[in-house]
């Protein structure tokens, strides 16, 4: 007997709508009812998946206790009523959540006795099934591998043929990659980011892998590609990335190992200057990509005019305000707000500069050596 029989077998037995997710709280099979339970039940089958934020406060109830059913509360602010919850078991996993709809909480002896049967038989049929989708993609992971560090054009053109038929991607998609960083570099929290990840994106758009204590996601964009690179960023950095750094979106899926070159390189700039923020997209990323692209991923070192100007009394401020200063050379209000010192102060301080330095910042060439040495810095680690 498979998936839809069985809940439609549960549906009778309990007189209730039935729904069946699994872990990432996409919509396996439901019954058929007259009447939509709720808001919530309505966006899940229009969906195929609860609504994000659904899936957020459900992620936040613990449903997953083994063996137990569980009287869900009504939350009105999300437009749900109350429901009954019994997690699928089967060899110590759980393999999604039996969801029975109704304002009526409570279930008699016979219907928790047949709510607890047809959970432990579809135990066995989902776990069937998982075997074989686990192979299937372990497949997939290994063909993303080869596709991000394909090491000739005729490889990542093979590569991207076999990850598009695993996928079900055209080889034409619009995509990007990302790289992230957890809070730290432990791997078993980069798994839980990437299974976050894909729990809360469209699973089949969304592909990540962990490599050198990073996070590699590879993720489909459509129609709103720049709108929703940057969902998957920030979507990313919700759910515990502490750094981020995206490719441009490109559209030739050959060309990823590109694009893993340019995630990881905004990644290396995130967080490295205040001003950028520690969430980057390979385009936006100015004349700094022109700097990244010919260090050629090297880590420089700081620079000696930078280092002169450090050695001063009150050196970091000097450095600070210069870079301020450079960055916005023609709003100086905003940045004596942004340093919170006063004309006078911010004057003085440029003055010291160019004293330490023996260069005038009105010369165009001394200004652009300085702002170049100070990214060199930054990008050593402001040290």
């Amino acid at each position: 007997m498979g998936v839809q029989d069985l809940v439609d077998e549960l549906a009778v037995q309990v007189a209730r709508p039935v729904a069946l997710e699994d872990k990432a709280w996409r919509l396996l099979a439901y019954s058929a009812h007259e009447q939509l339970v709720d808001e919530v039940r309505r966006e899940t089958i229009l969906l195929r998946s609860a609504p994000p934020e659904v899936a957020r406060w459900l992620d936040s109830l613990l449903l997953d206790r083994e063996h137990q059913i569980v009287a869900v509360p009504a939350n009105p602010e999300l437009g749900m009523v109350s429901r009954v919850c019994a997690p699928v078991w089967h060899n110590g996993c759980v393999l999604g959540y039996i969801w029975l709809g109704s304002e009526r909480s409570q279930l008699d002896e016979a219907e928790r006795e047949a709510l607890s049967d047809i959970a432990a038989r579809l135990g066995e049929v989902l776990w069937r099934q998982r075997a074989l989708e686990d192979g299937e993609r372990r497949a997939r992971v290994e063909a993303l591998r080869s596709l991000l560090f394909a090491e000739s054009a005729t490889a990542a053109a093979a590569a991207a043929r076999e990850f598009a038929s695993r996928a079900s991607w055209p080889e034409a998609a619009s995509y990007a990659v990302l790289v992230a960083g957890p809070g730290s570099d432990a791997p078993d929290e980069l798994v839980a980011l990437g299974e976050r990840a894909t729990r809360r994106w469209d699973a089949d758009s969304l592909f990540w892998l962990v490599d050198g204590g990073r996070l590699v996601v590879l993720v489909r964009l459509t129609v709103w590609r720049f709108a929703q690179l940057e969902n998957a960023i920030a979507l990313l950095r919700e759910l515990g990335a502490g750094r981020v750094g995206a490719s441009a979106p490109g559209t030739r899926l050959e060309l990823a190992p590109t694009g893993l070159d340019q995630a990881r390189a905004a990644l290396s700039l995130a967080g490295a200057s205040p001003a950028l923020g520690s969430a980057l997209r390979w385009d936006t990323l100015g004349s700094w990509a022109l700097v990244l692209e010919n260090l050629g991923g090297a880590r420089p070192s700081v620079p000696e005019i930078v280092r002169l100007m450090l050695a001063a009394p009150n050196g970091l401020e000097l450095v600070s305000t210069l870079e301020h200063a450079l960055d916005d050379p023609t709003n100086v209000a905003k940045t004596m707000s942004e340093l919170a010192i006063s004309r006078a102060t911010l004057y003085r301080r440029l003055r010291r500069v160019e004293e330490l330095t023996g260069m005038s910042l009105a010369d165009g060439d001394n200004r652009l050596l300085l702002h170049l040495a100070l990214r060199l810095w930054r990008l050593a680690g402001s040290r």
